[in-house]
This record gives structure tokens, sequence and C-alpha cells, in this order.
């Protein structure tokens, strides 16, 4: 899959499209086939190198989608059905992941919207 990682900290000039394996979700995980990502200032402080993270970092913590896999520990979303997540949490960082064609969603129960 294609993803943009930070590498480094700099300017709008440091992001690179990279070719990743596509994640597998852990057992209390979903992985999702991003359609959206949300832009936000928080993606351009951790480009920038203002929050302490540990690089190299793919950004995006805001995405929507449709779920693509499923933990075995996740009950309550199927595959195909559409959700928006939310991919950092602030505590457990770095919760991001969103700038790919697919990214993973922690604690699904806490983090990811359906109904859309």
């Amino acid at each position: 899959m294609k993803a943009i990682s930070i590498t480094a900290p700099g300017g709008p000039d440091v992001p690179r499209v990279v070719q990743r394996v596509d994640p597998r979700p852990e057992s209390d995980e979903v992985t999702i086939d991003v359609a959206y990502a949300g832009v936000g200032l928080v993606d351009t402080l951790f480009r920038r190198g203002f929050l302490p993270i540990q690089l190299p970092i793919v950004p995006g913590i805001e995405v929507s989608g449709h779920v693509r896999e499923v933990g075995a520990n996740v009950k309550s979303l199927k595959g195909g059905q559409p959700v928006a997540a939310f991919l950092n949490d602030f505590v457990n960082l770095p919760g991001c992941g969103g700038y790919a064609e697919i990214c993973r969603a922690r604690r699904p129960h806490d983090s990811v919207a359906t109904g859309l």
C-alpha cells in the first residue's frame, strides 16, 4: 500500500510517498480502507517536530472509509461497514497512520464511529 511518511522534521517538502506492507489488525483493532483523511494542526505539529514523537511516522489522526478487516475480539464491526475513526488518543502516541491507503484503528469501542 502507499502511505505518506515523515522521516525528519521540516516543512511541507518533507512528507514522501512510500510503499508499506498492508497492516493487519491485532485482536482489538480493525483495519480501514481509507477514503478520506483529515488534515489538521496536529499533523503539522508532527511534521514540524513540535511534538515528542519517534520518527518515521505516517501522520493522519482522523479518517473515514470502510472496515477492511476486524481483529478476533472485535464483535461490533464487520468488513465493508462504513466508519470514521480517531486514531490518536494523545496518551499512547504515535496513534497515527491515516495518510495511507489502509490504516489500523485501536480500541474500536472508543475510537470508531459507525452508522455513517
